[in-house]
């Protein structure tokens, strides 16, 4: 995200940027779309650390 950041509106878009659109398949024409899902995305990410988190420990499995 920074890097799209950086080389997109931080540096008025060019060749880097034209690359990591690219490499990150982001549709350049509907950016308020690509928005959201990387936002949908995050979230989801946050999510499952927050599930992982709050976790009890299992114990390990024992060898038999």
């Amino acid at each position: 995200m920074q890097s799209v950041r950086s080389t997109g509106i931080a540096h008025r878009k060019g060749t880097e940027y034209e690359k990591l659109i690219a490499k990150l398949n982001i549709d350049d024409e509907n950016c308020q779309a690509e928005f959201d899902l990387i936002l949908t995305k995050f979230a989801a990410l946050f999510d499952l650390l927050l599930q992982a988190i709050s976790l009890e420990p299992q114990p390990a499995p024992s060898d038999k």
